[in-house]
This record gives C-alpha cells, structure tokens and sequence, in this order.
C-alpha cells in the first residue's frame, strides 16, 4: 500500500497543493524484492527513479481501524524504495500510477523490521538516500503530512489491514524527475541498491543508499547491534498470526 505526496516539503519541490485526503494507490506482490537483490531495470521504461520511504508493517488484523488505537496494529517499521518509472507514471497508462510503480522488483525492503519499541518516535526520524555517493533525498518524517494513525484508519475504511501488510508512507523531496535537469537510474555493469537503518548498510553491485536514521539510536554500533536482534523481513511472531 502506497501513500502519494506525503511530506510537505516534497509538495513544495512539485508546486502543488497540500493534499486534503492521502493519496492511496499500490504496488503489486512482485514488486516486493530483498535488500541485496538487484533492481531489473525493464526495457519498457528509460526513466526510472528512486523513492526513499518509511514502511509500517502491519501486525495486527482491523477493518475501520480507529486512529486513537491505529498504532496498535503496527509491529514494527523498516525502510523502503519505491522505484518508480516515471514515463509510465506521468504520461502513459492514462496517467494512472500503477504500472509505472509496480514492475517487478520495484520495492527493495528491508533488511529488518525495526520493532516499535525501540523507535521513540517514528515520526521524528532522519530519511535520506544517496546516488552513487551523491546525496539526493534528506529530509524528516517530521514533514509527514498524514501521519500513521491517519493512514491507517484511513486505508482501513476501503480494505482490512493484515499481518505482513506494508505501508510506504511517502517520499521527501530530491527524486530524479524533478532536478534540472531530470536524472534517472541507468544500467551499467549490473546494478543493485545499497540500503541501510541509521548508516549500517550492505553494497550491493549499484550504490544507491537508502537510509532511516532513528533518533533514539544515533550511534551506528548501537544501530547495527539493534538491526542483528531485530525480526527479518516478512517474519511475524506467532501472536500476529491472526
């Protein structure tokens, strides 16, 4: 589940209106691929881009969710890219996003699921993501414009929350489309994302760095003793099976 213009500092890089209601739109399954996976760049698209985003995993079933208990069914949160060809998104398919937001492999996730414990407050953590070394997003989630408790009973009106759902919340300022002149990812010798929580990463063969910085946990050795206890992706504890 996807969330479209979300921080309000991304709406001032595209000139736009401050939405009213979230924008809600989804990538499918296949889209969903590992942290150290390759991104297939499809021969369909010659603009493709990157999305750095905060991802809420779902761990508790709820249809008309609350916003007041939303939290509740939330178990943890992890960082996401929501690769996006901009071509199909902007001015194919009608301008409907779909297709340009969900090729296969579109959503790197990962490596772990942060639990919500041991994040103070989600919505006042570092984002940022990085091009071959060239930073291009930095921003907070503090720019949220919809923040998690809204989503979630928002979202939930339309269709039930699961265990294993992932919400991407948005992404801040600083994607390839909108610089002068636009930059899209290319195909070199192979590519992969480099992705990491609080600047713990792992290279891949292309080094686009994704990264959540958790305020409550500033210092990398304190972050990755964190990332070795946390849970892997897609793995529910028992309890949130239901």
């Amino acid at each position: 589940i996807r969330v479209g213009l979300n921080y309000r500092d991304r709406g001032l890089e595209q000139d736009v209106k401050v939405p009213k209601e979230p924008l809600i739109f989804s990538k499918f399954p296949s889209a969903i691929a590992g942290p150290f996976d390759d991104i297939v760049h499809p021969a369909e698209s010659s603009e493709v881009d990157w999305e750095v985003e905060l991802a809420a995993i779902i761990g508790k079933m709820g249809r008309h969710i609350q916003a007041s208990v939303a939290m509740e069914h939330i178990v943890g949160f992890t960082v996401a890219n929501d690769v996006s060809a901009r071509d199909w998104q902007m001015r194919r398919n009608g301008r409907q996003w779909l297709l340009g937001k969900t090729f296969d492999t579109f959503c790197p996730i990962g490596p772990a699921i942060v639990t919500k414990d041991s994040v103070t407050d989600v919505h006042n953590l570092r984002i940022r993501c990085s091009v071959n070394g060239q930073l291009m997003q930095s921003s907070s989630t503090n720019q949220l414009i919809f923040r998690l408790p809204q989503l979630i009973a928002w979202v939930s009106q339309f269709v039930t929350l699961r265990p294993g759902d992932v919400l991407l919340t948005g992404t801040p300022p600083g994607v390839g489309v909108f610089r002068k002149p636009p930059v899209f990812l290319k195909v070199s010798m192979g590519w992969g994302h480099y992705i990491g929580l609080g600047g713990s990463g792992w290279q891949n063969k292309f080094p686009l760095r994704l990264a959540l910085q958790l305020h409550a946990f500033p210092s990398l050795s304190l972050v990755t003793n964190l990332l070795s206890n946390a849970i892997s992706p897609f793995w529910l504890p028992s309890s949130c099976r239901k």
